[in-house]
């Protein structure tokens, strides 16, 4: 209330902070995708609304900036850490940057995040998309000036509904569950409904509970372990049919990230369920790291193949690899993403440009 009456209070999200921070204090900003995430921000001005700042008691000079996804966010040494100060560019939420980072950048093209929830965003193109049941429409991002919106449906428990099973004693480790799945013929007339705190989308019953309904004598604890396998797929189905209909047309192309996609029976049962066969693969993180690296290739006029070298504080140098180049040779876990940045394992780093994600 004192920071108020005073009129330095700051009001921001988590990547408002850091970009605070990063730039010493000099810049309070924040890009449209996570603007949008609070809820305030109106999605055809791309500004504050102000009659949703009025209704909270809130006013705009507390909050930070809305800039573009792809905007400069100032210049940083880290504390010291780089020898001279480095541009910030490429600031997205991290369902966003996951989309970007499939290369959905044409309207139509999707993509779903398995874990602990799970996200289906699909790209909705340059106008802003009617309402439609059972999903929401935001931000995607900001790029080169113009918005591009989204479509999307979150779903509470995907890859928890695995981690329940461990705790319930059903189950010894996570990895196990698709096996188990696999190694029956079929689930026995078993399904399992996760709604162990309601259901998100395209339900939004904050009131429904969890069910496993069809066992018999014969059920066994792999019944019940291919049930919450299949719940996973069957939520997430639910979701794409809602995407779909909203999009008025068929999904040109879906993609799958999260440690979920590692499960061979789930990603097979999923396309299934879809009837289609698209990109499921695992990168765990790697989605968003790749998405902040294009930020910075479209942004500085594209990073390409070159590399770009700076030099470092101990003497050497610190490389920079291309976009593309990362797309196609970065090996499995060599991507390094922390508070301050995103960073290649080994002889390589990224250290031209500082990038974040949230």
């Amino acid at each position: 209330a004192g920071a108020a009456k005073e009129n330095i209070l700051c009001l921001g999200t988590g990547d408002s902070y850091l970009v605070f921070r990063l730039p010493e204090g000099r810049v309070f900003a924040t890009d449209c995708s996570n603007a949008s995430r609070t809820g305030l921000l109106n999605l055809d001005t791309l500004r504050w609304d102000t009659e949703l700042l009025e209704a909270y008691g809130l006013r705009e000079g507390f909050l930070p900036e809305i800039r573009m996804s792809d905007d400069c966010f100032g210049e940083t040494t880290i504390g010291g850490l780089l020898p001279r100060p480095v541009p910030i560019h490429g600031v997205l939420g991290d369902s966003h940057a996951a989309l970007f980072a499939h290369r959905c950048v044409e309207p139509y093209t999707a993509k779903v995040t398995y874990g602990t929830g799970s996200s289906i965003m699909m790209n909705a193109g340059g106008i802003r998309p009617r309402a439609s049941a059972g999903v929401v429409t935001s931000l995607a991002w900001g790029r080169r000036g113009k918005a591009v919106y989204c479509v999307e449906g979150n779903i509470n428990y995907t890859g928890a509904v695995i981690t329940w099973l461990v705790e319930m004693g059903l189950l010894e480790k996570p990895s196990l569950s698709g096996s188990i799945a696999a190694s029956l013929s079929g689930n026995g007339g078993v399904y399992l409904v996760p709604a162990f705190s309601g259901l998100g989308a395209p339900y939004f019953n904050d009131k429904a509970r969890a069910a496993i309904i069809g066992m018999d004598r014969s059920t066994r604890p792999a019944h019940l372990v291919r049930a919450a396998e299949e719940c996973i797929a069957y939520q997430i189905r639910d979701v794409v049919e809602s995407v779909t209909e909203a999009a008025g047309r068929p999904l040109s192309r879906l993609c799958a990230d999260g440690g979920p996609t590692r499960d061979r029976f789930l990603m097979r049962f999923q396309a299934g369920l879809l009837g289609r066969k698209d990109r499921f693969f695992d990168k765990k993180c790697f989605t968003a790291a790749l998405h902040l690296l294009q930020c910075l290739d479209m942004q500085t006029g594209g990073v390409g193949d070159k590399h770009h070298i700076i030099p470092g504080r101990r003497g050497g140098q610190i490389g920079v690899l291309g976009v593309q180049q990362l797309s196609h040779a970065i090996p499995q876990g060599a991507v390094q993403v922390t508070a301050q940045g995103v960073g290649l394992q080994g002889p390589a780093a990224v250290g031209a440009k500082v990038v974040q994600v949230f």
